[in-house]
């Protein structure tokens, strides 16, 4: 299961990467830019589309479930929240530094891949109260499902995938 997640998860990042760099419709390459002559044959690239938006944002993609993440614990202690809406918006409380932002969609379709593998649910039920001094304790939740590290670490390859993800696109 895990051999088929990796592949449709390097699938939709290899779409990802053809969707950016195809090159804009005929009729647009055949529209001369600004600073082109008006007149003869126009060489190089055509012009950049004016707005980029669609590869910096995900306004059609959603995630298949609502996620928050929280890390507690730690030598220092505090608490970091990540909470990810169903359209991508995210919020971050780090001890009451608040950030916000939008998953884009390559880090969408990578976190959906992620939440449906079956592996995610393999030994993520460490129990709420134990003690693990020192330690950064992580809760998941993904929709309805709970899942947590113990005082052993990561629970699983897929939690941890998780897990950096969200920092990484919350930082």
């Amino acid at each position: 299961m895990r051999a088929l997640a990796l592949a449709l998860l390097t699938a939709a990042v290899l779409a990802s990467a053809a969707a950016c760099s195809k090159a804009p419709p005929p009729d647009a390459a055949a529209q001369p830019s600004a600073s082109a002559p008006t007149s003869g044959t126009v060489s190089g690239t055509p012009p950049l589309p004016s707005s980029t938006a669609t590869r910096d944002e995900a306004p059609g993609a959603s995630l298949s479930a609502a996620l928050s993440l929280t890390a507690s614990g730690g030598l220092a202690g505090g608490e970091d929240t990540i909470t990810v809406a169903v359209d991508g918006a995210w919020s971050r409380d780090r001890s009451g530094k608040v950030g916000e932002g939008r998953l884009n969609e390559r880090m969408i379709t990578r976190l959906n891949v992620l939440i449906a593998d079956p592996g995610l649910a393999e030994g993520g039920a460490a129990k709420p109260g134990a003690q693990c001094p020192d330690m950064i304790r992580y809760t998941l939740t993904v929709g309805e499902h709970t899942y947590r590290s113990g005082c052993d670490g990561m629970p699983n390859d897929v939690f941890a995938a998780i897990v950096d993800n969200l920092r990484e696109a919350a930082s």
